[in-house]
């Protein structure tokens, strides 16, 4: 059994369903599965509103705080060989709780935002994890998307700022091969949930271009690419 469920700390409630309605739709998966380029595809020319929740991290991180988001704040204050020089199991159990919390804290600021009129939000980022959405899965439209492992490993190489973010590690290259294992094992972990709980996943292997699998998700969040 892959460990990691324990740690799943947060789940829609239903208040928050009732607020949200169908005004948010969702993009969950794994880091490297190309969800920010296919919620610039699918927002552009006219399409919803996209909000990047990992692009946006460094300002939501100004709210967290010890006792609402102790896995997140422990991670932010870890040197970067606690982060990455652990045994992969334990970076895998890490990172749900780390981003349990941090959709628990991005469903309160949606609903925040909603409750002012907004139009549709495009949400996409690697912390909607399957478990925490599934209460709503009636009734809005949600999807999530993983890569690989040969895609994950071969593009994320390619990334310099990966690497050079582990310049202080005591052995970097281990560091690397750590967090991309644990990001392998977080993909198939989403894969297993989304398959448990009869959610939508789709799986990028590089056979098919951007544009093709921006419209397989446009299709399930009812949208197209522009």
């Amino acid at each position: 059994m892959m460990c990691g469920m324990m740690d799943v700390t947060f789940a829609v409630t239903a208040e928050q369903r009732q607020n949200l309605g169908d005004s948010v739709l969702w993009i969950g998966g794994s880091p490297c599965a190309g969800k920010s380029t296919i919620a610039e595809r699918l927002s552009a020319a006219g399409g919803p509103a996209r909000f990047s929740v990992d692009e946006d991290f460094a300002v939501q991180s100004r709210g967290f705080s010890p006792e609402r988001q102790p896995a997140l704040c422990a991670w932010l204050q870890a040197s970067s060989d606690e982060r990455w020089l652990q045994p992969v199991p334990q970076l895998l159990d890490e990172v749900i709780a780390c981003y349990s919390e941090h959709c628990a804290f991005i469903v309160d600021a949606l609903v925040a935002q909603t409750r002012s009129g907004s139009a549709t939000i495009l949400t996409e980022g690697s912390c909607l994890l399957p478990d925490c959405l599934a209460p709503m899965a009636a009734t809005a439209a949600m999807v999530w998307v993983v890569p690989t492992p040969d895609f994950q490993r071969r593009h994320y190489g390619q990334r310099d700022w990966a690497r050079d973010s582990l310049t202080d590690c005591r052995e970097p290259e281990r560091a690397f091969r750590n967090w991309m294992d644990r990001d392998v094992a977080f993909a198939a972990w989403v894969g297993e949930r989304c398959k448990s709980l009869c959610l939508p996943c789709i799986v990028v292997d590089g056979q098919q271009d951007v544009e093709a699998i921006a419209a397989r998700v446009g299709r399930q969040l009812r949208l197209r690419p522009q």
